[in-house]
């Protein structure tokens, strides 16, 4: 009898198990990921990240501690992207794929992008995994931010600006892509051998001068040499 009321028993747990296995509520996260792609120079950046609101609760100095290593969002750590190396703040970075932790302030901010991608918030944070490390100054937000925010501003060809809200807070930093040298090297690639060049090479290489205004002096010569160029092969 003993042996029977044990399976029994077995079986119905085995059952309550299933069923609760299966029956699963999908709820909205109170955190939600984002992500957001931009083009910064040839650069491809992302950026993956997650979004606590404030919901009536005091964040800089309270929430998000002053003085100690933050993850910069919410859930996993924030991650940032690069296709191709780019100057943060004066500070080059190399291209792959980083932890941005930081670490507020009231009236300054360390920005901090690691090379460790793989943890939970900021638990197993260790310097040592550093890529590079600056500080910021921290401005006051005259609009208030609900919703955590990382926005990619003011973007040029060569470079953009990255904030950093939550509240009343805002965070800036520079982003710049060394541009002008790898689009020399294509133009200088195409003017040594114009007749395997086409005619709209020479358009875009123009336009990039122009627009880019890379210097006057080397803007006039250069130029002066693709309009040779085109015309010999306009020409021909």
């Amino acid at each position: 009898m003993n042996i029977q009321l044990k399976f029994i028993f077995i079986l119905f747990l085995t059952i309550i198990l299933v069923e609760n296995s299966q029956a699963q509520i999908t709820v909205p996260a109170t955190s939600p990921s984002a992500t957001l792609s931009q083009k910064i120079g040839l650069s491809d950046v992302k950026i993956i990240y997650s979004r606590p609101s404030a919901r009536g609760r005091q964040i800089m100095g309270d929430l998000v501690p002053y003085g100690k290593i933050w993850r910069t969002g919410a859930n996993e750590a924030t991650k940032v992207s690069f296709s191709e190396e780019v100057t943060i703040e004066g500070k080059q970075l190399a291209a792959g794929e980083y932890g941005l932790f930081t670490i507020p302030e009231q009236d300054e901010w360390t920005v901090i992008f690691s090379n460790n991608t793989q943890l939970w918030g900021n638990q197993g944070y260790n310097d040592q995994d550093d890529a590079i490390r600056f500080k910021v100054k921290a401005h006051k937000n005259p609009n208030f931010v609900e919703t955590f925010t990382i926005n990619v501003a003011d973007v040029t060809t060569a470079g953009a600006i990255f904030e950093i809200m939550w509240e009343n807070t805002i965070v800036k930093f520079n982003v710049t892509s060394d541009v002008d040298s790898k689009v020399m090297a294509q133009i200088d690639r195409f003017s040594a051998n114009p007749e395997a060049s086409l005619a709209n090479m020479y358009f875009q290489a123009a336009t990039y001068y122009y627009v880019g205004m890379v210097g006057f002096p080397n803007f006039s010569c250069k130029f002066y040499g693709i309009y040779r160029s085109f015309r010999k092969i306009s020409r021909a």
